[in-house]
């Protein structure tokens, strides 16, 4: 089931510490389609899920971090598209503290 989401989600694949650096940068996190940073986390958590969940191997750590940033990501990118105030210009700030809640949760 893993693989067959991974068909379908590529980015949910590997450790993904690479797209959680992409996802701090403004650049490079506009470059990402907005569908990608909103059902990556719900992907990876499924994906971890059914890793984890049936006996295979691999760590919560990394599909943690990678869950709180896309969704740190996802809550700038949403509060930037709707012009709310009190959003900064870079989403940095979002992507970490959504890294440390997941990892705070996890752990």
């Amino acid at each position: 089931l893993v693989g067959l989401l991974g068909l379908v989600i590529p980015q949910i694949l590997g450790s993904g510490y690479g797209w959680a650096q992409l996802a701090a940068e403004r650049d490079s996190l506009m470059s990402i389609p907005l569908w990608i940073i909103i059902v990556l986390p719900l992907a990876k958590i499924a994906a971890t899920c059914l890793s984890i969940g049936t006996g295979g191997s691999g760590g919560l750590f990394g599909p943690g971090i990678v869950i709180g940033a896309f969704v740190g990501a996802a809550v700038w990118r949403l509060g930037e598209l709707a012009g709310l105030p009190g959003v900064p210009e870079q989403p940095g700030v979002f992507v970490v503290v959504g890294m440390m809640t997941c990892f705070g949760s996890v752990a």
